[in-house]
């Protein structure tokens, strides 16, 4: 079997899996329904935002929200700069509407979902 002849980078997957599934369901959380081709929309759409606030390669980004349609367009963007997507268990910590930041050992940077931020 041949070797796959994308670059083997989340947003060449996202893309490639967008034209080649379109709007075959990609996920189901809650009743929600994300498809392959809005799943490449939303998350590049979430990713500029992010470039556009500063956040890139290597910075850590919370996402601070239940297993859902959102956390995954959350994480496929992070993911998508360069950033990383940091799972903040939301069981035990209450959420607000006011920004937050995160503090890691190499950069501090939003936890998601932020207002400044839609997913």
């Amino acid at each position: 079997m041949p070797f796959p002849t994308i670059e083997p980078t989340v947003p060449a997957l996202v893309r490639s899996s967008a034209a080649r599934f379109g709007e075959k369901p990609f996920l189901i959380a809650d009743g929600k329904v994300l498809n392959y081709l809005d799943l490449d929309a939303r998350s590049s759409r979430l990713a500029r935002a992010l470039l556009a606030a500063g956040i890139g390669k290597g910075d850590h980004v919370g996402i601070l929200m239940p297993n859902s349609v959102e956390w995954a367009v959350a994480w496929f963007a992070t993911t998508r700069i360069g950033a990383v997507g940091r799972a903040v268990a939301a069981a035990r910590t209450r959420v607000t509407s006011a920004p937050r930041r995160a503090a890691s050992s190499a950069t501090a940077a939003p936890i998601l979902p932020d207002e400044r931020f839609p997913t």
